[in-house]
């Protein structure tokens, strides 16, 4: 598969592994289509992608534990012509504060 215009999918692309993967990708060429929780989330790796990397960057708010949110997003990327080739699903949930970084 060649990457020129191919798109990506990054699920929770706004931050950690999903922001360096959405970087790493559009840096070799891939249109990136990326969701977070909240669109706001997605504004510094857009500009990124953007103004530095000359390349594509489609953001959607996508919460997963939301079906109204999931509806939306499919309905969205369909009507806006963003259909992924390759899905990086990095979107994830936490039960517990393991994982809390302020409880360090």
């Amino acid at each position: 598969m060649l990457k020129e215009n191919k798109t990506v999918l990054v699920t929770g692309a706004s931050r950690g592994i999903g922001l360096a993967t959405a970087l790493e990708l559009s840096k070799s060429g891939y249109i990136i289509v990326g969701t977070s929780k909240t669109i706001d989330g997605l504004s510094f790796l857009s500009k990124k992608i953007k103004d530095e990397l000359n390349n594509e960057f489609y953001s959607y708010k996508l919460d997963l534990n939301l079906d109204y949110d999931i509806e939306k997003f499919i309905r969205n990327i369909i009507n806006n012509n963003h259909i992924p080739d390759i899905v990086v699903n990095n979107a994830g949930i936490t039960k517990d504060n393991f994982f809390n970084q302020d409880e360090r």
